[in-house]
């Protein structure tokens, strides 16, 4: 890719909640060997029980 293109890519991150932690930071890294700095982390919303507000 080139290095004009680079700074416009963004990766999204969209990890399952059981994922460990070790292949985020993997995935991370190898993101950084490939110039791809700009990373969105999304979760979904927790599920909530009667009694918290």
């Amino acid at each position: 890719m080139a290095e004009a293109e680079q700074s416009k890519m963004w990766v999204s991150l969209k990890v399952d909640k059981d994922t460990k932690m070790g292949i985020v930071t993997d995935v991370k890294q190898e993101l950084r060997k490939a110039s791809a700095l700009k990373v969105l982390y999304s979760a979904s919303s927790r599920e909530r029980t009667n009694s918290e507000y």
